[in-house]
């Protein structure tokens, strides 16, 4: 069964509708296309999902252990329970340090 249908031109040749192949395609190379092709987007759209959730998880443990004050350490945060940090740090600190460390353009 052919999907795309031929209609005469003015100059006596034949165009298809919505299918720019040489031969009219059937259901199964256009399944076969589509699937693919479906497959294809889901899988570019779960590795950007999983990049946005690493770097979810990574902004969160750096709040969890730098910006939180934790009542079970007294008051301080884990990085100062630690001896990494002296004082909390803000969020306005932690987006300068992560434009600090992005690439640059150019």
């Amino acid at each position: 069964m052919a999907v795309a249908s031929a209609r005469p031109q003015s100059d006596g040749s034949t165009a298809r509708r919505g299918i720019s192949c040489c031969r009219q395609c059937t259901l199964e190379e256009i399944e076969i296309l589509t699937s693919a092709t479906l497959v294809y987007v889901i899988f570019e759209i779960k590795n950007k999902l999983d990049r946005f959730f690493e770097w979810m998880v990574a902004l969160y443990t750096v709040w969890y252990n730098y910006l939180k004050q934790h009542k079970s350490l007294k008051g301080l945060s884990p990085a100062m329970a630690a001896g990494l940090s002296d004082t909390f740090w803000s969020v306005t600190e932690l987006a300068e340090m992560m434009d600090a460390a992005a690439p640059k353009a150019g």
